[in-house]
Parts: C-alpha cells; structure tokens; sequence
C-alpha cells in the first residue's frame, strides 16, 4: 500500500499524533512537528540526561540527591517482568522516526517550550503501587508525574536524531517585514506563530510542508 497522507501537529498534539504512529499503525508517508511539545529523549534516548552536574533538568527539590532518586529514574527500581519499568519519556516514541518521514520544525526563540516547570509525583500516586497497570495508566503517570530529562523537540535542541529532518523556524521570522521584529524580548519565532501570525507572513512555511523544505 502507497503511504500518500500527510500529517502536521503543533504543540502538544505531537504527543497525540507521535502515539498514533508509534502505538497503533498509523503510518504516513510524511510527518511534521510544529514546535512540538514532546521531550527529545522519547525519539532518542541518547538525549536524556541525568548528569547531576549543572543539568538544566534537575528540580531544585532533587539537590543532593543520586540521580536514581530522581522521579524520572523511578523506572529502573522495577523488575524486568514490571509494566512500571516503562515509566519513563525515554524512548518512548523511538520507532517514529523510521515509521515515516519525520521533519521536526523547532524554533530557539519559542518562548513557550523555554519555560521549565516542576511537574512532580503527588506524595501518594496510588497507581504506582500497583503492578497490574495498562500502557494507559503509564502514559497517564508520565503525563502527570514523570519530568522529562531533555529539552522538547520543538525548542531546537534535538537537531542531530537520526531519522529526523529538522528545519529552524527562526529563519522564516527573520525578514525585515516580520509583524514582531521590534520586540524586545523573542524575536524569533514564538510557539504559536503558525496560527497566530497573519497568513502573508507565515505562507513560506506552508509551502515548505507541501514540498520544498527551504525557506
């Protein structure tokens, strides 16, 4: 079967569309992620980092503390045969990449995915004392509890994954002409600008989704 369709996502719904892909056999001929919200290391676990060392990642909570302490770490204290053990963004979207043509449109001036906040476990997550968990009750503990230990796809720190086909948004806000370029304070090219941004200005973009991946 030809794979003709194409998919773009924004955001957050790169978490919905990435799962889609790797969990139930979506598979389209192209992929791309705009300013995607999803952290580097579920495409490549090569990018999670728990150097306790100067680690952008580490809450202030965890100083002082082994990195196997860490919530992120949590997953490594079950046995092999544990469903918790997949508790963890580590890889969790590793195939993506090799199951279409992924091209991830990051931005370095997206001022929403520079912002780190400190998603931490309640002190009592019951389904964590539960070994009888579905891939479900998992995904529901990383999105509520388990912090990433890289920077998300979106914020163009994850230009070097093999399989991923990156592309800097900041050049398509660089023209003199851009509708913010006095701002202060991110110049470039702000997390919702293919939508917020009027049409005339962000045309460029468009027809690079539809063919030519230049701007």
């Amino acid at each position: 079967m030809t794979r003709t369709l194409t998919i773009p996502a924004h955001s957050l719904g790169n978490m919905v569309a990435s799962s889609v892909v790797q969990d139930h056999g979506y598979r389209p001929a192209k992929y791309f992620m705009l300013n995607a919200a999803v952290p580097a290391e579920a495409f490549d676990a090569t990018q999670w980092n728990t150097n306790a060392l100067n680690n952008p990642f580490e809450f202030e909570d965890w100083v002082g503390y082994p990195a196997k302490s860490w919530a992120s770490c949590w997953q490594s204290l079950f046995p092999a045969n544990d469903i918790r053990g997949k508790l963890t963004w580590k890889g969790r979207f590793t195939d993506v990449p090799q199951l279409t043509t992924l091209f991830n449109y990051y931005s370095t001036g997206d001022e929403v995915l520079s912002i780190y906040d400190n998603p931490v476990f309640n002190h009592e997550p019951t389904a964590i004392l539960s070994c009888n968990l579905q891939q479900d009750d998992i995904d529901e503990l990383l999105a509520k509890g388990v912090p990433a230990l890289s920077n998300p796809m979106g914020s163009g720190s994850a230009q070097e994954i093999s399989g991923v086909n990156a592309q800097d948004l900041d050049e398509y806000s660089s023209a003199q002409n851009w509708p913010r370029i006095l701002e202060p304070k991110w110049k470039g090219w702000w997390h919702s600008d293919i939508k917020d941004v009027a049409f005339p200005f962000v045309r460029d973009v468009f027809d690079s989704l539809k063919g030519d991946n230049t701007p």
